[in-house]
């Protein structure tokens, strides 16, 4: 019994976004926020742009040294550096999976593939909340998994931000909480149709 909900939003930065929520039967549920693939033509421009950079640098330089090995050289570690930073550090998706008698799984996927995945048990969680943070001209709402101390039952141990990098709006953050918090430990307080 696979059901799934996809919606296209924005996030906080006003780029667009996918919002999904996947029902993998009545104990677990994952939700992924996800940037839209990168289309041909936006690739194109990028690349055209990234060629007129690097014309404009070659003719600058030019009329300044005559040394054409160097400026290749600078123009090739310009080029790779926008690569790496593009395709290694840049986050595609970021997925919460609910597993409503084990816990959380959080996993971030960049563009190249990779995966970091991190659990958190159900016995470690608190609780899992909204939180707001305050810059100097905005604020910016973020869920967060709450680790308990054990030591301490009502004082959480540690925080634990989750879609930090895909940053969705308040909008989308409350369904994905309600969505947590139906799975979780109040699966009598959300009815599912009103999720996503």
């Amino acid at each position: 019994m696979l059901k799934s909900a996809e919606n296209y939003v924005t996030n906080i930065f006003n780029q667009g976004i996918i919002v999904k929520r996947i029902d993998h039967g009545s104990e677990c549920t994952e939700i992924s926020v996800r940037y839209p693939n990168m289309s041909r033509g936006r690739l194109c421009f990028i690349l055209l742009l990234l060629t007129l950079v690097g014309v404009v640098m070659s003719n600058l330089y030019i009329y300044t040294s005559k040394d054409i090995i160097i400026l290749i050289s600078s123009l090739a570690a310009f080029y790779l550096s926008v690569f790496i930073y593009y395709h290694v550090f840049q986050v595609y998706k970021e997925s919460l999976m609910v597993i409503a008698s084990t816990g959380l799984q959080y996993t971030t996927t960049y563009r190249t593939g990779r995966q970091q995945c991190v659990f958190i048990p159900l016995q470690t969680i608190q609780d899992v909340v909204i939180n707001e943070g305050i810059t100097m001209h905005s604020v910016i709402y973020y869920l967060m998994a709450l680790i308990k101390d054990p030591e301490y039952a009502n004082k959480p141990k540690s925080i634990f931000p989750i879609f930090m990098k895909t940053s969705p709006r308040i909008s989308s953050l409350k369904e994905i909480y309600r969505g947590v918090q139906e799975m979780m430990w109040d699966s009598y307080k959300y009815p599912k149709d009103k999720l996503l």
